[in-house]
């Protein structure tokens, strides 16, 4: 007999399936099956057939009715398997190989300690087990948490097969699976670092890096925080073309779904028993968050890890398998608190527990840092902090209420119904998250906090105090290594010198490896001097006596490029901008960067950049505040901000040399980074742009408004190029409120022209009209033609976006006119471009196909690729509409062999939404939605509406032709959405009149039947 469970619930035996009735008899079926072989008692039943409250008068006798029709049926089967009851437990005596369940664990267990190519086997066997959803169409809250709680587990299996897959170098084939997984789960870095591995492994560069910044951005903008360290590895170690295989090995062991073992010990190994009160499960469809960071080894901490875990039911073992959910869901919600001083690490705690308790918590796992003490930022606050944690917990934006109170209130709602673990790291004080703790919720909270936080009513607290010795020795030794650690004696000293901090641990044994002559008493006596480690054993002022001991080591040249590094108010920094920051040739800089790294005191994450730990740089900042005047400090603001310009603004003009600039290029100044190729600038470009937005609007802020707008027009090229529109229009924006002083109007009117393209492709079209009409004023007065022809043709695409068409046909001829005697090839391909597009969707094909012929020619001619491969993309579009398929084809190969290459990801998906239109003339209506699908989501993640709103009518049109009204109704309604928003009056009444016809569908439908 064959008990399915990984779908609709069934039973098969000698080939044929058994009638299972009604659908309690399905759920109990499912609750037996789940523990087959083991007795589960009335009670357990009684809430797995019934939701609390909602059960009949007598459930007993119920539960006794509904077990005595399914033994009947049992019984009567062709391979009869018996279900005895004894003292109110029953027990369904069947091999638990007979439940497709325990078959799938069993695989998934055995690829456990399989070698990669049998484990992808074995997962691969055990996926195909599943055939929907468990438990499908059961419903209540006991059916919905264990199909939920199986639901993650399977990811969990398909993450590690996955991994095994892109380890053996099979890189294309977890890609679709991934983008299905990613689209369900756009805040798991882990499933993320798996699609970027495999976009990456395949040569897909510029997809692999969308993936990336699509993560970035999201972070960024909604949750104030940045991408985990495994996805900054993995974007750096592509950046400086790192081999795929040397990316996928990880420096040191990751969270639980970053390696096969422990992506399936994550998930858990028992159904979860029927929850309680506020315990229901979260609907299957809504995405589960998993952000928390990598999960970080820890040395000792077993009795603080037991308390924080005692009540789940998990082991003490830092590396032991995690818990098991418990009986039943609490209703009450679980605080938990850990709190010490700087440096005893309790965010390591913190984030082990929630990776450790994942098991029991299958509706997600989630970490915001409150940023309580983090040097040159405010706190977040409550209403940010809050709607961080919507957004995280899978809430749409629009749907976020804008009052702190009501947002605290949807949160405590949202709470109620899920068994979540989440960390909010570095709380600043009980204020701060109050309102962000439920009162009564399956969830766990665990808080970390350098002070002790009072007036939390019942939550469970861990004061975090140093390591004990035997741990501290243990700490130094994995950081130092066991060479020359062999002298107990001594090291004990040691650590007890650092007070037996483990932060003071590792700097200490990072000091002593990088100097390989020291012994350890050469290190204790060291650390004996000066009593200088005598404040280890105080708060806030700990972390400083730690750092001043390599501090004071240094020589005043040290000391100095220390201090001044840290002003730095980017991510990371290279030796050519360290150079600049200290005024010092580039192999100087080299010179005190390779001994600031001996000392620990900077890192170098991947080659040739180098940062600071965010504690070090407080340190260092605090130092130079108090030891250098404002004076210098400003001038090494200055020094690196002009380093920047004019390194970016030679780094643009090599890879865009048509992009109009801003005056002559300013001098280049020894050591500055001098990229060989438009490649190479344009890698440099994007290793750099964090760095330049950050230097950018640090400048800004200091009053430095020129420099600051200089350098944002300089970044906006590649910003553009590389679909960081938003950046883009943020440092326009800021440039051109500088340039509006009237003192540069050219500067001004070409800031306004970039920042009117900017926000037209981010279909922001009434900011951009107005940026546009401003910049025509400025053109006009000019009486520079060309310029005026350039805003011209900017003010047209608008119009043509907007469904201006006449007014874009207008603006059209008079940037022709103004160009008649120019000579400039690219520049007339250009509106050759733009009028063959527009003539296209005026219904003048003929004409239109001229233009573009005519623009394919000229940049052919002027050796653009890119612009080359637009012209073949509507060239395409046109020749389909004379009903020229074949030739529109070839058009759109060549397109996307060229965009492919030499474009980026916004070009790719236009040219294959073109090739989705033809296909969907050509009735292959599969291929076409398909594509179209493909290329919405890019649309999506760039925030080009505009192309948005085409796909949505595209795709409700086709789904009108194969009556599929449902479809048809779902399009058309987002794309009338949509096109409110923008303001696009034709597509609007092109989506009103989609809807009208899929209405007319079920109506024609009822009239024939």
């Amino acid at each position: 007999m064959d008990f399915r469970l990984l779908g609709p619930v069934a039973v098969r035996a000698g080939g044929a399936n058994i009638g299972l009735g009604s659908a309690k008899e399905r759920l109990l079926l499912a609750a037996l099956a789940l523990d087959a072989g083991r007795p589960v008692t009335q009670d357990t039943l009684v809430r797995c057939l019934w939701d609390e409250g909602r059960g009949p008068e007598h459930p007993d006798q119920s539960v006794w009715s509904y077990v005595s029709r399914l033994r009947r049926r049992l019984a009567a089967a062709a391979e009869p398997v018996e279900l005895a009851g004894k003292d109110h437990t029953y027990v369904l005596r069947a091999d638990p190989e007979a439940v497709d369940w325990h078959r799938y664990r069993r695989l998934v267990a055995e690829a456990e300690s399989a070698a990669d190519e049998q484990a992808v086997e074995l997962l691969a066997r055990a996926d195909r087990l599943w055939e929907g959803d468990a438990l499908g169409g059961l419903r209540g809250d006991w059916a919905a948490a264990v199909r939920h709680s199986l639901a993650e587990q399977r990811v969990a299996a398909q993450t590690s097969r996955i991994a095994a897959t892109l380890r053996l170098g099979r890189f294309a084939e977890p890609i679709g699976e991934l983008l299905r997984l990613t689209a369900d789960r756009p805040v798991d870095e882990t499933l993320l670092g798996h699609l970027m591995l495999a976009y990456y492994g395949r040569g897909r560069y510029s997809d692999a890096l969308g993936v990336y910044e699509r993560a970035r951005r999201e972070l960024r903008n909604e949750f104030g925080s940045a991408p985990g360290p495994m996805l900054e590895r993995i974007r750096q170690g592509m950046l400086h073309q790192v081999p795929a295989g040397e990316l996928l090995r990880p420096p040191r062991a990751s969270g639980p779904t970053s390696a096969r073992t422990a992506a399936v010990r994550g998930a858990s190994g028992q159904p979860p028993a029927a929850p309680r009160g506020g315990g229901s499960a979260v609907p299957p469809r809504v995405p589960v968050p998993r952000n928390l960071p990598a999960q970080p080894p820890l040395v000792g901490r077993r009795a603080e890890l037991e308390r924080l875990t005692a009540e789940f039911g998990a082991a003490a073992d830092p590396g032991g398998t995690p818990a098991v959910p418990p009986a039943a869901g609490g209703g009450v919600v679980t605080l938990e608190t850990v709190s010490g001083m700087p440096g005893v690490g309790k965010t390591a705690l913190a984030v082990h527990t929630a990776h450790r308790l994942s098991g029991n918590f299958p509706s997600g796992q989630v970490y915001l840092n409150l940023r309580g003490h983090v040097a040159g930022q405010e706190p977040l606050t409550t209403g940010a902090a809050v709607a961080a944690l919507l957004r995280l917990a899978g809430v749409p934006a629009p749907a976020i209420p804008v009052g702190v109170d009501e947002q605290a209130a949807m949160w405590r709602d949202l709470l109620a119904r899920r068994r979540m673990v989440i960390v909010l790291d570095d709380v600043a004080d009980a204020a701060q998250i109050r309102p962000l703790l439920p009162v009564s919720s399956p969830a766990l909270v665990v808080l970390t906090s350098r002070r002790h936080l009072t007036g939390l009513p019942a939550a469970r607290t861990v004061q975090l105090d140093v390591l004990p010795p035997e741990d501290a020795i243990a700490l130094f030794r994995t950081f130092a290594g066991r060479d020359r650690t062999g002298d107990d004696g001594e090291l004990a000293h040691i650590v007890q010198l650092c007070g037996y901090l483990p932060l003071a641990i590792e700097l200490a044994a990072a000091r002593f490896q990088a100097h390989q002559v020291w012994t350890l008493t050469t290190l204790r006596e060291r650390l004996s001097t000066a009593d200088r480690l005598d404040q280890l054993r105080s708060a806030d002022s700990a972390i400083e006596t730690v750092f001043e001991l390599s501090y004071r080591d240094l020589t005043a040249p040290q000391r100095s490029a220390f201090r001044r590094l840290s002003l730095h108010p980017g991510p990371d920094f290279t030796a050519p901008a360290a150079a600049a920051m200290l005024d010092l040739p580039v192999p100087a800089a080299e010179w005190l960067l390779e001994q600031l790294l001996g000392f620990h005191l900077i890192r170098e994450p991947v080659p040739d950049r180098f940062a600071f730990h965010d504690l070090v740089r407080a340190y260092a900042q605090r130092q130079a505040r108090a030891e250098d005047p404002q004076h210098t400090r400003s001038a090494v603001i200055t020094r690196l901000t002009a380093f920047y310009t004019r390194t970016t603004t030679q780094a643009d003009r090599l890879a865009h040399p048509r992009r109009p600039q801003l005056g002559p290029p300013p001098a280049p100044a020894p050591g500055d980074p001098a990229p060989a190729s438009a490649a190479a600038a344009r890698a440099w470009l994007a290793a750099e742009r964090d760095n330049v937005l950050s230097v950018e609007a640090h400048a800004r802020s200091r009053g430095e408004g020129r420099l600051a707008a200089l350098l944002g027009y300089a970044a906006a090229g590649h910003l553009e190029a590389e679909c960081h529109w938003a950046d883009a229009a943020d440092v326009l924006t800021a440039a051109a409120d500088v340039w509006a002083d009237g003192e540069q109007p050219e500067a001004l009117c070409r800031t306004l022209a970039a920042l009117t393209e900017i926000r037209t492709k981010l279909g922001d079209y009434a900011s951009a009209a107005a940026s546009g009409a401003r910049a025509l004023e400025l053109a006009e007065a000019s009486g520079a033609s060309e310029l005026h022809a350039d805003v011209l043709r900017v003010l047209a695409t608008l119009a043509w976006q907007r469904g201006e068409l006449d007014r874009a046909l207008t603006l059209l001829e008079r940037a022709f006119a103004l160009r008649a005697d120019s000579t400039d090839v690219y520049e007339i391909s250009r509106l050759h471009n733009n009028l063959g597009t527009l003539l296209t969707d005026m219904g003048d094909t003929a004409s239109a196909v001229g233009h573009l012929e005519r623009a394919l020619e000229g940049f052919t001619a002027a050796g653009d690729r890119r612009s080359a491969g637009f012209a073949l993309n509507n060239l395409a579009a046109g020749r389909a509409d004379l009903g020229s398929f074949d030739v529109a084809r070839q058009n759109l190969e060549e397109a996307v062999a060229v965009l492919d290459t030499a474009g980026n990801r916004h070009d790719q998906a236009l040219v294959r939404a073109t090739l989705a239109e033809i296909l969907g003339s050509l009735g292959e209506t599969s291929q076409a939605l398909s594509l179209y699908g493909q290329t919405y989501e890019v649309f999506v993640s760039l925030g080009d509406r505009k192309n948005q709103l085409d796909n949505l009518l595209a795709m409700g049109e086709i789904w009108l032709r194969t009556a599929d009204r449902e479809e048809a109704m779902a399009s058309f309604t987002e794309a009338f959405r949509l096109a409110e928003a923008l303001g696009a009056a034709r597509e609007a009444t092109r989506a009103q009149r989609g809807l009208d016809l899929a209405k007319g569908l079920d109506d024609h439908r009822d009239g024939v039947a």
